[in-house]
């Protein structure tokens, strides 16, 4: 407030003068509209009466607050800027089949994107892709030292873009259908089908769960119309126990 009456007021002071009707008020207006800009730019004369040069300066001196201000605001927001936060928070299985040969099963990954800004951003998430692992779940529970043997299944993308709203919890989804068989010569496959079966097989599955592990790639927003790689920024590493039905 204060450098608006200091400095940005003055300057407007030789437009009310070109409009004031009575010599003597635009006079005074242009004398005192001079005399403040002076003091801000230093270029024009404190004298009274009209001058297309002064009020040409004072407008460009007007300009530069204005210019001065947004940058310093622009500045402002940006480093009070705090990064969005994703996680992983469950895998659902839906059409599931598990046998010895194979499986095939789609997973839907609940996400849940937490934004701490207390001001909105005119944003929004585009694209997301995240490989899905599967983890060895009794080695991990009995700390073995397989606990950190993953096994790919595939991958999920992002279903629909979400809006990155001010200071608020937007929960959205990762899809995907997969299917492998253990027939031919890959034996990642085959270990993974044996897997998922001792897991999530009718005959053999003792708790009907497994334990996967979300890793997120290829994130991009939209930040005012102007698309950004966010990946290297944003990214998310979860293992999540799901159940097999």
């Amino acid at each position: 407030v204060l450098f608006f009456f200091f400095f940005a007021l003055p300057l407007f002071w030789p437009v009310f003068g070109l409009f004031s009707t009575r010599s003597s008020t635009r006079e005074m207006v242009n004398a005192r509209s001079v005399c403040g800009a002076a003091a801000f730019c230093g270029k024009c004369t404190c004298k009274a009466g009209f001058n297309l040069c002064r009020c040409l300066c004072c407008i460009g001196c007007l300009c530069c607050t204005l210019i001065i201000v947004f940058v310093g605001v622009f500045g402002y927001m940006l480093a009070s800027l705090e990064p969005i936060e994703i996680s992983a928070r469950s895998v659902t299985l839906s059409g599931a089949t598990f046998t010895e040969e194979a499986f095939n099963f789609e997973a839907a990954v609940l996400m849940q994107l937490n934004s701490p800004n207390d001001f909105a951003l005119d944003a929004k998430l585009t694209s997301m892709k995240a490989k899905l692992y599967s983890l060895d779940k009794l080695a991990n529970d009995t700390n073995s030292s397989d606990s950190s043997d993953e096994l790919l299944i595939g991958e999920a993308s992002l279903v629909d873009h979400v809006g990155i709203d001010e200071s608020g919890i937007t929960d959205f989804w990762l899809k995907g259908i997969y299917s492998s068989s253990a027939d031919g010569s890959n034996n990642l496959e085959a270990a993974l089908v044996a897997r998922l079966y001792r897991d999530c097989g009718a005959d053999t599955g003792v708790s009907l769960s497994t334990r996967f592990k979300i890793v997120t790639e290829d994130v991009n927003v939209d930040f005012g119309g102007t698309g950004l790689d966010v990946t290297g920024y944003v990214s998310v590493e979860d293992e999540i126990d799901v159940s097999c039905r």
